[in-house]
């Protein structure tokens, strides 16, 4: 079974939400270049809506 964006997405924001709570600036950071690099692969396949959703979920987690 393959997983969707929005799985990805979902995971990925429940997963910033619970380190901006806990503190754990170091998962805050690797999630960030993780959602930039989503932000940036899913620009390159023509898919802007994605891009924007994990270029704001990149600018959420900036710690």
């Amino acid at each position: 079974m393959a997983l969707s964006i929005d799985q990805i997405y979902d995971y990925a924001e429940a997963l910033i939400a619970r380190k901006t709570l806990d503190g754990g600036q170091i998962e805050l950071r690797q999630m960030q270049r993780l959602c930039e690099f989503l932000a940036e692969l899913a620009q390159q396949a023509g898919d802007s809506t994605n891009a924007q959703r994990f270029t704001h979920l990149a600018q959420s987690s900036q710690a």
